[in-house]
């Protein structure tokens, strides 16, 4: 999942009106909708990409020039969209402030106040480096596992990671209508992690199928945590929820961050090492759903 300025403007700006069309106790799901399409480009993109760069050669030698049509295309269809959403008036989302009985229930002066929203978003950054993880270490891990495979094999192999992450969010979508946040995401990343561990485990008894498709698999766990950790971390914050979104959002961070410092260990300790801080990663994300996202 491509992460960067655009990805946050969309998170800060979109979310709280996801949160706003329904009740607080679906909000998960309906945020889980929304990953789940965004996953779907994900999913469908490198495969775009790799037919265009990694297929179209003239001469076996890769021509860049031949995404300039179709990337100027998305750009001006972005344009696009961005002119509509500057003219058209959206209305002011009204966080509620009023309990049932028509009370007013008191908040704190500030989102920073609420210590479960600081926690939630240093889950979201170290949900970064679980996500982008992943698919960061898979050439050097498949290399690792003696696959010989080639550029345009990893991008499709990639495919189904990503895959995954999609098929989870659109099962999510229904899961979490019956299953609480803290309890699905615990589960997730528990289980990812044991994922990743018999991953290394199978690898190192040469079951080096077995290994990849743990690895890859694990993109079905991290599905629906990026919902789960976002609507846990802005529960009960009522008007601050606005605020409190542009926090969590800023945290995407991670993945700019943590994958060089992954490198960097890889380099200096290698490959398993540095693939076992992805552990720390599912532990705070663990301790986050369990007591972390509680309010106090």
């Amino acid at each position: 999942m491509p992460e960067g300025p655009a990805r946050v403007l969309l998170q800060v700006a979109a979310n709280p009106y996801v949160n706003a069309l329904g009740s607080a106790e679906t909000a998960a799901s309906r945020l889980t909708l929304t990953n789940a399409l965004n996953s779907l480009a994900t999913v469908i993109a490198p495969l775009f990409v790799s037919m265009l760069i990694v297929s179209a050669n003239t001469g076996g030698a890769s021509d860049p020039k031949t995404v300039q049509g179709p990337f100027a295309g998305i750009g001006i269809a972005t344009l696009i969209i961005v002119a509509v959403m500057f003219f058209l008036k959206l209305p002011e989302i009204k966080e509620g402030e009023e309990t049932g009985g028509g009370a007013v229930k008191q908040y704190k002066s500030s989102a920073y106040k609420y210590t479960h929203m600081w926690l939630g978003s240093l889950a979201i950054f170290f949900y970064m480096g679980v996500e982008i993880g992943i698919p960061s270490f898979f050439a050097d891990y498949s290399d690792k596992l003696q696959f010989t495979f080639d550029g345009e094999m990893r991008t499709k192999l990639l495919a189904y990671y990503w895959a995954g992450l999609m098929v989870g969010r659109i099962a999510g979508i229904f899961i979490l209508r019956k299953f609480s946040a803290r309890t699905i995401l615990s589960f997730n990343a528990v289980f990812g992690a044991v994922m990743l561990l018999l991953s290394l485990v199978f690898g190192g008894m040469n079951m080096k199928v077995t290994a990849l498709v743990l690895f890859l698999g694990t993109g079905l766990m991290h599905s629906i945590m990026w919902p789960c950790i976002y609507n846990l971390s802005l529960e009960d914050l009522g008007p601050h929820t606005k605020v409190g979104s542009g926090v969590i959002a800023t945290s995407v961070i991670g993945a700019a961050l943590l994958p060089p410092m992954m490198g960097a260990i890889q380099k200096g300790a290698g490959l398993t090492i540095a693939i076992c801080c992805l552990f720390i990663y599912y532990a705070y994300i663990t301790f986050f759903a369990v007591k972390g996202s509680k309010i106090r």
